[in-house]
Order: structure tokens, then sequence, then C-alpha cells
């Protein structure tokens, strides 16, 4: 739970499921398995053999131990090859580490269980590992007891760490007046098939409706909207239950593939609904019909894809056209610009005073006269 995080179009976060049952930012084993291959051809390996080595390596691994393991299968790989050097071993563990992009996932690598490492400390607020699905019942609850924030301005704060740095959390001026909205799910999926509805609903909607839930807009976010959609007739036919006003349905669109399954939100029957367009990785045309909200970003992290500006300024176009508000939340870390790629201070490109004038956009929608009370 982060009361106030530095994500630029909310002021909380909240995570009632850690973990997820996999998207295109977390490899699965035939991804890594051809992303061996490949490095092992390109050293010299007859493709067919390069392959046959990636499966007996890694196939029927979860990836998150792919990922412990790296440093292991890239020395075991070179001694197959002959190719133990530093160099070789060093490109077959980087070929592993590169399908890695998801920053809830990297982060339950480095709180989590590390097989390699047996006696390491783990964070028990997480996972087990990012594809064991945990639910933290009571998250929801503690969060819904935080102050209102209606009225008051976001300011920037400086917070002291526990090393004693201090830490500015920047301002977000475009949410002042707003009620708190709180994030929910930036850490994994809480609509992956392991969770039970029963639980969704008496974890996130229950506690929406609740008194203190009601003063808080909820931004619930999902890679999943089929299953988000699922859910909201369960809730009707089974449960009696309308879904809350104040609770926000989203959907993540990072390609075109993605983009096709917004029709699967637009029957979820919320007073608002939005996207997070978020590492967007390719352009994308999207029918934002019943879309209220549309928030684009550039990919972050040593992997990152270059991220097009044309992509961003397309579906600014798009939304203004329909009457959309559009975010853009940041650049990431490379943003290219007319085929040339910009070299920017902050490696998120979350620094607007970097960017085009013309992308400085955060616009709130409309629709959250229809969820506030």
């Amino acid at each position: 739970m982060s009361d106030r995080t530095k994500i630029q179009w909310c002021d909380s976060t909240i995570n009632p499921v850690m973990g997820c049952q996999g998207c295109p930012l977390w490899p699965t084993s035939a991804a890594l398995i051809s992303a061996l291959a490949g490095e092992l051809k390109n050293q010299g390996i007859s493709w067919r053999q390069a392959r046959e080595l990636a499966v007996s390596a890694v196939d029927g691994l979860p990836a998150s131990a792919v990922y412990h393991g790296r440093h292991f299968i890239a020395g075991e790989l070179g001694g197959a090859t002959g190719r133990g050097g530093s160099k070789d071993t060093g490109a077959i563990a980087a070929a592993i580490e590169a399908g890695f992009r998801c920053y809830a996932g990297l982060l339950h690598l480095h709180k989590g269980k590390d097989p390699t490492q047996p006696t390491k400390r783990t964070n028990k607020g997480y996972a087990p590992t990012f594809e064991q699905v945990t639910c933290f019942p009571g998250r929801m609850a503690k969060m819904a007891r935080k102050c209102d924030l209606t009225g008051k301005p976001r300011a920037a704060t400086t917070r002291r760490t526990n090393a004693g740095q201090e830490n500015v959390v920047p301002g977000k001026p475009w949410l002042d007046g707003l009620p708190r909205l709180v994030f929910v799910s930036d850490m994994g999926d809480a609509l992956s098939a392991a969770v039970p509805f029963d639980y969704l609903e008496s974890e996130i909607v229950g506690v929406v409706r609740t008194p203190p839930g009601d003063r808080h807009i909820w931004l619930w976010l999902t890679k999943r909207p089929a299953r988000m959609a699922e859910f909201a007739r369960w809730l009707d036919s089974e449960q009696g239950a309308a879904w809350p006003n104040n609770l926000v349905a989203m959907a993540s669109v990072i390609d075109g593939r993605m983009a096709r399954a917004v029709d699967h939100l637009r029957r979820v029957p919320a007073a608002m609904r939005a996207l997070s367009v978020e590492p967007l990785i390719e352009p994308v045309k999207i029918d934002l019909r019943g879309i209220d909200w549309v928030i684009v970003g550039g990919e972050s992290g040593t992997s990152a894809r270059p991220f097009d500006l044309a992509w961003a300024r397309q579906l600014r176009d798009q939304c203004r056209a329909r009457g959309v508000a559009f975010f853009c939340k940041q650049l990431g870390r490379r943003p290219v610009e007319d085929g040339l790629e910009l070299r920017l201070r902050d490696k998120h490109g979350g620094d607007w005073g970097e960017w085009p004038e013309d992308l400085r956009v955060r616009e709130m929608p409309r629709a959250l006269a229809r969820v506030t009370r």
C-alpha cells in the first residue's frame, strides 16, 4: 500500500492481490526458449541444436525460476556449446533478462523467493513469486480509512527515507479538488483466474461501497477486461448487486491485440471507464466508444523499447475527436522524435519540462463528476 505514490494519475495505490498469471510484459516459456535459441544461433550454433538446448534448459520452469537461475543456465549452455567465455555466457543471461519488462514482476523477483538463495529474507507483503497469485484481505479496508482528499491541493512534499535521504514527491495539481484517487492493482492483476469472484466481491466491491470507501474514487486496472466483464455479470446475476459508481473500470493496452480487447471493457456497467496505454510499444488505433479517459506512456527500464512520440500524438488527436480526456504520463526511457532518440535526464521520461510542449497534456475526465458524491 502506498498512501502517496509518485504515479502521476492517482494519489494512492493498493493491492488486494499480488502477482499475475501472465501478460505480454512477462515472458512465457515459449518466449524464453525463442530468446535463448536466437542468442545461441547468433553465437554460431545451428538453429536445430540451439532450440534443443534452449528447450532442455528452461522448458517447464516458471519464468521467475529461469530469471533467478539465468547465470547457471548461461554457464550450462556455454559448456554444452563450447562457448563458455564470459562474453558469450553474459549474452545468454542478458537474452533471458531482456524478456522481463513488468515492473511489478521485477519487484517480486527482488522482494520474493529466490531458489538460488534459500536463506534470503523475503518481503511478506509480496507473493512468494510473481506467478503465485496471492490474496491479501484487509488491505482495501485499511486504505478506505485514509483521509478524504476532496478540496485539498496535491502539492509537492519531501519525505526522508530510512537511510536519511530526502525524497521529493512531485505535486499533482491536476488532481486538486478531487477525492482521493486510489489505483487498485499496480502490483498484480486481481482478475487473474486464480482469484475467486467471492473474494473480489467482498474485498473490493464490498469495501468500495462502505461509508469510508465511498469517500474515494477507486481506479481498478486489469489486463483481463473479459474477466472483469464476467465478474460484473456475476455480481448482477448471482449477488443482485450493481457496480459501484465510484469504482472506475480500467484496462491496459500496449499493442494492437490488447486494443481489440477494449470491447470487453465496454461491457462493464461502470459509471466511468479508462485505459492505461502504457507502455505503448507500437502505433494503435483504439475504438474509444464508452471510454472516458486515456492515459499514455512510454516504457521504462533498462530493456525499454522505443516510444515514438507520433504514437502519443495520434492517440491525443483521437481523444480530442471523441471528447475523451487525454493524459500523457511519461515518455519512458527511449522517446523518439522524428526518427531520433531523445536523451532525457529523467530516466522514466516523467519530467514534462523536458517534453515537447504539445504533449504536456494531463487532462482529468469530466466523467469524474458522475462518480463523486
